[in-house]
């Protein structure tokens, strides 16, 4: 067992974030190193995302790391603040399940996601060395899925679908998340309540 996580998830109570654990918790357990290789993290502000992230991560037996953000801070703002985070806990790998829309400006918004992730990553491996870390990663492993892989995944990864924040929520906003995944999800032989 690993004293000190490898690996942080950041989460937002979503599918992509609830996947991405999933696959960081199999990855420690294919390389032997099961318990303790994976945190988690949620720097969402509304209580909804940010409860179903803590359920996700408990579901995993997943460590959590407080981080503390401002609301007024923006996705690098939030970003930086988990990588000094991160980098202060030890934690070498951060992954950011970031996923851009589908669309016209799809690969425009996806090359914007991974060079915030590619900046932010440099900027905290200036300071990383004085942390006792070689370097920060940030790794973007869904920025480019369309609904249909990612929906593959989670059907392949068994995830719980009940531990995304649209689950059991009466709000428009959940019943419209529920809409959008139901077909995806059910190609792949999961069910939407």
């Amino acid at each position: 067992m690993s004293s000190v996580p490898t690996c942080l998830v950041l989460l937002d109570g979503d599918l992509e974030g609830l996947v991405s654990l999933a696959c960081a918790a199999e990855a420690g357990v294919v390389a032997g190193d099961a318990s303790g290789s994976v945190v988690a993290a949620c720097v969402d502000a509304d209580p909804i995302r940010h409860d179903a992230a803590l359920r996700q991560a408990s579901a995993h037996d997943t460590a959590w790391l407080d981080v503390t953000v401002s609301a007024k801070r923006g996705t690098s703002g939030k970003l930086i603040a988990v990588g000094e985070a991160s980098a202060a806990a030890g934690i070498p790998k951060i992954v950011w399940p970031v996923r851009v829309s589908p669309g016209r400006w799809r690969v425009r918004e996806a090359a914007t996601a991974m060079d915030r992730a590619l900046l932010v990553e440099r900027l905290i491996s200036l300071d990383a060395s004085e942390l006792g870390l070689a370097e920060m990663r940030i790794e973007t492993p869904m920025v480019d899925l369309d609904d249909e892989q990612l929906a593959e995944l989670a059907a392949d990864m068994a995830v719980s679908l009940d531990l995304c924040w649209w689950w059991g929520d009466a709000s428009q906003a959940a019943t419209d998340a529920r809409e959008h995944w139901r077909g995806a999800l059910g190609r792949f032989g999961l069910s939407v309540a």
